[in-house]
C-alpha cells in the first residue's frame, strides 16, 4: 500500500490481494468437497461435513446447489449404500439435501439392524459363514 499513488490505486491493489485469497479459499474448499468420503464415519459426522464446506463456500459467495451437495453425499457412501444410492438415482423428483439426510440415518440404522441380527443368531451366522467359506 505505501507504493500506491493515489487511493484508487491502494484500493485496487487491496482488491486484487484478497480476490487472489479468495480464489485460493475457494480451490481448496472445493477440493476438499470433491474428495470427502463417508468412510467408517458415521452419516451423522459425514453429511453434516459436506454441509460444513457447502456452508462456507456460499458464505465467501460461490454456493454449491442442493444438487450437487446430494450427488457428492452419494459418491462418497461407497459399496455398503450401493442399493440406497440406486435408489435415489431412480426417483422421479429429485431430493432435498435435508431429506436424504433422513432417509440416509434411516438406512444406517436399517443396516446396522441387519448386521445385529446376522451376529446374534448363531444359525443365521454360521449359514452365511458357510456360505462364504
Amino acid at each position: 500500500m505505501v507504493a500506491a499513488d493515489t487511493s484508487c490505486d491502494a484500493w485496487l491493489a487491496l482488491a486484487c490481494s484478497f480476490s487472489n485469497r479468495s480464489h485460493s479459499i475457494i480451490m481448496s474448499l472445493r477440493e476438499r468437497l470433491s474428495s470427502i468420503t463417508k468412510g467408517s464415519s458415521s452419516i451423522s459426522t459425514y453429511l453434516p461435513s459436506i454441509r460444513n464446506i457447502a456452508d462456507k463456500l456460499a458464505l465467501i459467495g460461490h454456493p454449491i446447489d442442493n444438487l450437487e451437495m446430494v450427488i457428492q453425499a452419494l459418491n462418497g457412501l461407497g459399496p455398503t449404500f450401493r442399493e440406497f444410492t440406486a435408489s435415489i438415482h431412480t426417483r422421479d423428483s429429485p431430493i432435498a439435501f435435508n431429506e436424504l439426510y433422513d432417509k440416509m440415518v434411516d438406512f444406517e440404522m436399517f443396516l446396522q439392524r441387519q448386521e445385529h441380527i446376522l451376529t446374534s443368531d448363531p444359525n443365521t451366522s454360521n449359514l452365511t459363514q458357510h456360505h462364504y467359506n
